[in-house]
Parts: C-alpha cells; sequence; structure tokens
C-alpha cells in the first residue's frame, strides 16, 4: 500500500497528541513542521513509550477515514508541512501530496478565512517548546515578529445603540482579550454563538494591553493559548 493510499484508506489512523498543549505534536524536519501519524495504535503506543523515557508524554488522536480531509486540512492550517508516517518502514511525506489544500491567492489578504498557516505554525511550535522547558529568546523573537506583521481576529460586541465593545475574560484573576490566528481558531472558540468578527493589528495589541487587558490570548479555543502582555513584548523589544 502506498502513503496515499493508506491516507486515503485506512479505516482509522491515529495522530500523536500533545496534553500539554491539547494540540497535535509537532516535529521538525529540515527546519518544517512535522505531524507523526501511525498505521496501528500498537505503533503508537511504542513511540509513546520512547517518548515518556523523555519525559514527554504522547497521546493518540483517531482520525476515521470519513474525517481524514479535514484532518489533513487541519495540519495545513497548522503551518505544518510534512507528515511522518511511522510504523514498520517509516517514511516523512510533504503534506502537498496527500492532499491540495484550499486556495486563497484570488481573495484579499484581509478577507482570507486562514490568512497565514506559518503564522498560526509559529504560534504552536513556541507554544509547545515552552509546554516542554525548550523555548528560547530567538524562538520567542521569531514568533512576535510574524505576529507583529499579521491581521489577527478578534470578537467585538454590538451594543444596541450602534457602537461596539470588546469582550474581556477573567482567568486566574486576570482580565483576557482574545485574539485569533484564523476563523477556524475563532470558532473553536465561539462556537454557536452570534459573535462579531473584527480584524486586529499589532497596534491594536498594544492598545489593548494599555487600555481594556491584563493580557491577550492568542488561540484560546483550540488548546493551550499564547499569552502575550506588556511586560513580555517591552523584555523582547516589540513594546516601548
Amino acid at each position: 500500500m502506498t502513503v496515499n493510499e493508506l491516507i486515503r484508506d485506512a479505516a482509522m489512523l491515529y495522530v500523536a497528541w500533545l496534553p500539554k498543549t491539547k494540540r497535535t505534536y509537532l516535529t521538525e524536519e529540515d527546519g518544517a513542521l512535522c505531524a507523526v501519524i501511525f498505521p496501528e495504535q500498537a505503533d503508537l503506543d511504542r513511540y509513546a513509550i520512547r517518548k515518556k523515557e523523555e519525559g514527554l508524554r504522547i497521546d493518540a488522536k483517531e482520525s476515521p477515514k470519513e474525517d481524514r480531509y479535514l484532518l489533513l486540512t487541519d495540519f495545513w492550517r497548522c503551518g505544518i508541512t510534512k507528515v511522518r508516517i511511522e510504523g514498520s518502514a517509516p517514511v516523512t511525506v510533504p503534506l502537498s501530496d496527500l492532499f491540495s489544500p484550499p486556495d486563497y491567492s484570488q481573495v484579499p489578504l484581509e478577507k482570507r478565512p486562514i490568512p497565514d498557516p506559518a503564522l498560526t505554525g509559529a504560534v504552536y511550535r513556541l507554544l509547545q517548546h515552552t509546554a516542554c522547558g525548550t523555548a528560547d529568546a530567538a524562538m520567542l523573537t521569531e514568533t512576535l515578529t510574524k505576529i507583529r506583521g499579521a491581521n489577527l481576529f478578534g470578537p467585538v460586541i454590538d451594543h444596541e445603540d450602534g457602537s461596539m465593545g470588546l469582550p474581556v475574560i477573567r482567568q486566574e484573576g486576570k482580565r483576557l482579550s482574545l485574539l485569533f490566528t484564523d476563523t477556524r481558531e475563532f470558532g473553536l472558540a465561539f462556537e454557536g454563538e452570534d459573535i462579531t468578527t473584527k480584524r486586529f493589528e499589532f497596534s491594536d495589541i498594544l492598545w489593548l494591553l494599555q487600555h481594556n487587558s491584563d493580557a491577550v490570548a492568542l488561540n484560546i479555543g483550540s488548546g493551550m493559548p499564547l499569552l502575550l502582555d506588556m511586560a513580555l513584548l517591552k523584555a523582547a523589544g516589540f513594546a516601548g
């Protein structure tokens, strides 16, 4: 069975999942983010034992055949560009060999539901290294540089008088504003709710931290969020 046939036809596949971030476990090959897939649960179990010996807990996320395209689309959305198929004959393939991602090239950047998968990938890479205690200053700078040039999604509340408000949640005594790298992340946080979306730039993050919130939580809907506060931005040289 070829890799494409395995991905297309297997009744069930198993994806390496990181409980610390509640997201797909990321590896890196030649500078590219890579997801790890297993044809059998037993293959993943052996992999998890090896990772446990390294001090890392890996779980299995099931991927039934009928949801396979959604899985690959989510890989693409998260900046994953390679897939490692583990088992008796491990192989790594480009994600683009397995499916054709959505084409938003004709859609203006400010209207794309997924503007920049590489941005989401950088955020998730930083979060994984932060959760595992291996993040460094260069990684933070790289991610903040991408965020500084990004258009993010955020919720606004429409008031009866026609004005708009910015919702804030409280978590561990802190006021958090919520921003998201794409509409999928936004939808996971506000599933079933009628919430207006507004686009936010980096200057808006600085305004929120000065006037509205103690921190900005980026991509809180799908798992562990990236928390940005003024102290972090100043220490990294991204705020005066």
